[in-house]
């Protein structure tokens, strides 16, 4: 299942600050436009002024003209002149062609903004600053990006298919989602790569995430690079010979949860750091036990365990959400989260047998 969508974190002033840089940016599309049409405006008044009839008012002038790039005429008879035939004859085509222009131009910023194109997203994606680049939206980068946003980092995401499972989540919480291929180098400077602290590619392609890492390396020096590698002796290789921070498998960082979820329901995690096997368990304090009676920090000196959770609904010492400070006393009935390696783990596991 897909999971509820997230809502949109912006605010109604960064809101205002993106549609300001919108229209900025549309404002910068039709110069062009108002150039050639001041231009005409102004030859063409100069012309009129000083040729027709023998030279006019410039008032008069300037009402023709603007009537003339309306392509609604107001003057009589033109004198025969070169100059003043020009005129009447190329002012209505450049006034209809900039009126077309303008709205067409205006249509597409519109489009793109209620759409999500691209022009939109540029925009968003330019006001980010120490964000994250997640390069891939399919099962993976789309709990991945959930995880992100749930963490309160800002992400700018690229997707290479519309399809992705991920891409629909991504627009909705309001994040830029840039549908292209990642390994172009045009598309990762459209994600802002040199003010990003982090690039995350998880791709299903060993080969695409390498090459999206190493051209982030190439125009942000500082930024963290993790890549989703299935190979994890190729990973190894990558991480000691080049300069990616970190390679992981998704099969090797699900193995050792599979591995002993089924030893024990109280195991809710399992986790490799370096060679050891670590573990994460909620259980109860049982009466008499190794964690009876004693200290967060005498929990962790004694026996090795790392209590980072404690829930007692009739104790204000506990702290919020259940955390707990290194001289708050563990009492049996407590519900507990706690981590350990799994050979202290299986210790503890047996004491708490035998003394049953």
């Amino acid at each position: 299942m897909a999971g509820p969508d997230i809502p949109s974190t912006r605010t109604a002033w960064q809101s205002v600050k993106l549609n300001l840089l919108y229209a900025r940016r549309l404002l910068r599309s039709i110069l062009p436009s108002l150039a050639i049409t001041t231009t005409m405006f102004c030859l063409g008044t100069m012309v009129l002024h000083t040729q027709y009839q023998g030279g006019i008012p410039l008032n008069e002038a300037i009402q023709i003209m603007y009537f003339l790039m309306l392509a609604e005429p107001t003057h009589g008879e033109m004198a025969k002149t070169v100059m003043v035939e020009a005129v009447v004859f190329l002012a209505p085509l450049v006034g209809i062609m900039v009126v077309f222009d303008l709205l067409a131009r205006f249509s597409v910023h519109v489009f793109s903004k209620k759409t999500n194109q691209r022009e939109w997203v540029n925009v968003v994606a330019s006001t980010y600053k120490d964000h994250i680049v997640l390069c891939g939206l399919g099962r993976v980068g789309r709990k991945v990006f959930r995880e992100l946003v749930e963490l309160g980092e800002k992400v700018v995401c690229v997707e290479q298919h519309e399809e992705a499972v991920g891409v629909r989540l991504a627009r909705t919480s309001d994040h830029p989602v840039i549908i292209d291929d990642a390994r172009i180098d045009r598309v990762l400077i459209e994600t802002g790569i040199e003010r990003a602290k982090a690039v995350l590619a998880v791709t299903d392609d060993d080969m695409v995430n390498l090459e999206i890492a190493l051209d982030a390396r190439k125009y942000n020096e500082d930024i963290r690079i993790i890549a989703r590698i299935h190979d994890e002796k190729l990973g190894r290789k990558l991480t000691s010979g080049l300069a990616i921070d970190g390679v992981y498998s998704t099969t090797s960082i699900a193995a050792p949860f599979f591995a002993v979820s089924g030893l024990d329901p109280e195991i809710v995690s399992s986790f490799f750091l370096r060679d050891t096997r670590f573990v994460v368990v909620e259980t109860k304090v049982n009466r008499g036990g190794w964690l009876d009676g004693v200290t967060v920090a005498e929990a962790l000196d004694r026996h090795g365990i790392t209590v980072m959770a404690c829930q007692r609904c009739d104790d204000a010492a506990v702290g919020p959400h259940g955390s707990v400070r290194t001289d708050f006393e563990l009492r049996a009935g407590d519900e507990i989260c706690f981590q350990a390696p799994y050979e202290t783990f299986k210790r503890w596991r047996k004491a708490r047998s035998t003394q049953a």
